[in-house]
């Protein structure tokens, strides 16, 4: 066949890639030897203007030149510089993969290249570096699940979570049959039991607990040489012969998996203070949709499992991208309600039925799918995306020139009321709605008019007001501070129920809304735990005081701090007046008792000062009032995003000159920044909600306190 005819027969597209192969390697001269150098991007001097909050594409004129290298196997990565939890990285998507030769299209986490009869799988997006909240978007040009061999044995804790190189274990309790999420979906059912079991749901105890949590990378692998991972469980039962399960170990990254594609691994159970029950199965990262890889119990008390190869082969139906997940679990076989067990798991590996070779203009294709886009409101002016490869490709720096928009003002969310429904906790809720502006830097607060929807305002106090079902929201129009009291005639109620106060904010231009929620429970979601309160301040708690004298008073729970709310009464004291927590002396004579109580919160119980604050008025000539304490001006959070595993949300007018005291009620916290001048604090090891809290003290000024509550990530 001639050279003309050839030509003919060939697609522009190959026809560009022979030349672009002739011109950079033997026809100018190159080395030989630089195929596998990595190739050059180019990218336009012009920036690329990007409007906050609209996805932009990020090189919409790249060229990448090499001379023939092979990027499977590899990894490109792009990357925002001083990047913030508002930038964020993606490929563009489309539902149905292209078949159309050397064409390159993303579905859902997946690369892929068509053939011209069939779309083959080449790549990945990383689970780890997925381009969110700031962080860089890797694509691992390969289709299987990394270091499944566990090779690489080393790994981080943070909390309850330990990170390994392609893989995280989560050293905590799971129930199957939807009883815990992982991954962002309800746990498949176990429907094979052992003969002998507890008779609660899905056998395993409600008041049975997990006591050790062991995940060990560094286990020796099956062949003797390397590594495997080790999952350890124990524990006790309350109900004998229950089962109890944790921790569990999860891939990263996705793969896509079609038909005939084959997963295998290699597993090993043992008894230790029982029987072993392990549990594993591939997961469907879109859906949802479960394929049980493994189900295994100990028959006696100590049974143990030698290694053992599994081989599952997808079927047509079953086609979807997948990540590996592994239980352990322990049987009380002995019915002596002791429990503890391990599982040992190795060369977890994917066997394709279609492979494709990845080369510089299939990068480049993917590169132009490149978008970004950042949800701070008051974003920085320009930003650089920047391209690197395993295969050390060079060049590929973008600016971005990014336009702010003007938006509107917000209103913070101020949360719920909770109550229980026995109406045994009635004491009036008091706070505060915020309208802000979200383009200001450090978000403070605006002035703005507050108004109840469907409520009534009375000229004369300058408040709106609504009576509810179970209540009497009041909110001051001027400064959007609230009471909510209950209504005397609500009796105990026979349900859960719920009732929501919508607010509006307006500043003269723009309105927001917010909503306050009200809920009552017939228990309280987790168990509760007793708990005390008293008083901080004044110190000591009995005060010799003068008529016109004025004085805040503080009270602080043994624990849960933001779990219920302060409120503080003078109750038959007649020589002294109460608002919120500031105290007037009102009499030349008397005794004025002060009591603090704290709500019925999520985890804890209702709790009064056992103590009160006594204060004995004497007739004496008044002293001049001295001035109330300084206010701090102390941070407030903004919108929590919610991630994996936990949540990350901005600190705003944060001041690490003062006093700051963090608390998570659950998980771990780090606290980052300076980044742009902005602090976030991220919460991690989560599994459900979370509340974070910054109490905020200085000499001389009245201590702050705000907390915000949010949970990971349910994809």
């Amino acid at each position: 066949m001639n050279l003309k005819r050839t030509l003919r027969l060939l697609s522009r597209a190959q026809i560009a890639r022979i030349l672009t192969v002739l011109l950079v390697g033997g026809l100018m001269g190159a080395n030989p030897n630089a195929a596998n150098a990595g190739g050059a991007f180019t990218v336009p001097v012009t920036p690329v203007t990007v409007n906050e909050q609209t996805p932009t594409q990020v090189f919409p004129g790249i060229t990448l030149v090499d001379s023939g290298t092979n990027y499977s196997g590899s990894w490109v990565e792009y990357a925002v510089d001083a990047s913030t939890p508002a930038d964020a990285l993606f490929l563009e998507t489309v539902t149905v993969a292209s078949t159309t030769t050397d064409s390159i299209t993303v579905v859902d986490t997946t690369v892929f290249k068509g053939n011209g009869t069939s779309a083959v799988p080449i790549g990945t997006i990383d689970g780890i570096k997925d381009g969110k909240n700031g962080r860089n978007l890797r694509i691992n040009f390969t289709n299987t699940f990394s270091n499944g061999n566990f090779s690489d044995s080393s790994s981080v804790t943070n909390g309850t979570i330990v990170s390994l190189t392609g893989w995280t274990a989560y050293k905590e309790r799971v129930k199957l049959n939807g009883g815990t999420n992982i991954g962002g979906f309800a746990t498949p059912a176990d429907g094979t039991f052992p003969a002998t079991t507890d008779s609660t749901a899905n056998k395993d105890s409600s008041g049975a607990s997990n006591q050790r949590f062991t995940v060990d990378p560094t286990q020796s692998s099956r062949s003797g040489s390397g590594y495997s991972v080790k999952l350890e469980t124990g524990g006790n039962c309350i109900d004998a012969y229950c089962i109890i399960r944790g921790p569990y170990i999860m891939s990263n990254s996705a793969v896509y998996l079609q038909n005939n594609d084959v997963v295998k691994f290699w597993w090993s159970a043992l008894a230790g203070s029982d029987a072993f029950d392990v549990y594993g199965y591939l997961l469907n990262t879109s859906t949802g949709a479960t394929i049980e890889l493994l189900n295994s119990t100990g028959a006696t008390s100590n049974a143990t499992s030698a290694w053992a190869e599994v081989t599952k082969t997808i079927t047509s139906g079953q086609t979807g991208n997948y990540k590996f997940v592994f239980i352990v679990g322990t049987w009380d076989a002995t019915g002596g309600r002791a429990e503890g067990a391990t599982l040992l798991l190795d060369d977890v590996s994917v066997s394709t039925s279609a492979s494709a070779t990845t080369d510089a203009q299939n990068l480049q294709d993917l590169s132009l799918l490149l978008r970004y886009s950042v949800t701070n409101d008051a974003p920085a002016t320009s930003r650089t995306v920047n391209i690197t490869t395993e295969d050390g490709a060079t060049g590929g720096a973008q600016t971005l020139n990014i336009t702010a928009v003007n938006d509107p003002i917000a209103m913070e969310d101020p949360g719920f009321i909770t109550r229980l429904r026995d109406m045994s906790d009635t004491s009036t809720a008091t706070g505060t709605f915020v309208a802000y502006d979200p383009d200001s830097a450090t978000a403070t607060p605006v002035p703005a008019t507050f108004r109840i929807t469907g409520g009534t305002f009375d000229a004369g106090t300058s408040t709106d007001s609504q009576t509810g079902t179970y209540g009497i929201l009041t909110v001051n129009s001027s400064t959007g501070g609230y009471s909510y009291a209950f209504l005397d005639t609500v009796t105990a109620l026979s349900s859960d129920s719920y009732e929501t106060f919508t607010v509006t904010a307006f500043d003269g231009i723009d309105t927001a809304t917010g909503q306050l929620k009200i809920r009552l429970l017939a228990t309280l979601p987790v168990g509760t735990t007793a708990r005390t309160i008293s008083f901080t301040s004044p110190s000591p708690t009995s005060q010799t005081k003068a008529v016109g004298d004025v004085f805040t008073v503080t009270a602080v729970p043994s624990a849960g701090a933001n779990d219920g709310t302060i409120t503080y009464s003078r109750g038959s004291s007649t020589a002294c007046t109460i608002s919120g927590n500031t105290v007037t002396i009102t009499a030349a004579t008397g005794t004025c008792s002060i009591t603090a109580t704290i709500s019925a919160g999520t985890t804890y119980a209702s709790a009064t000062t056992g103590t009160p604050i006594t204060v004995t008025v004497t007739a004496v000539t008044a002293t001049p009032v001295a001035p109330a304490p300084t206010r701090l001006s102390g941070p407030f959070f903004g919108e929590p995003v919610r991630e994996l595993g936990g949540y990350t949300v901005e600190v705003k007018n944060y001041n690490p000159n003062l006093t700051n005291v963090i608390t998570v009620s659950a998980g771990t916290f780090t606290l980052l920044g300076p980044i742009d001048g902005k602090y976030f604090i991220e919460v991690r090891g989560l599994t459900d909600e979370a509340t974070v809290t910054i109490r905020t003290s200085a000499t001389g000024a009245t201590s702050e306190e705000v907390s915000v509550t949010s949970g990971p990530l349910y994809i």
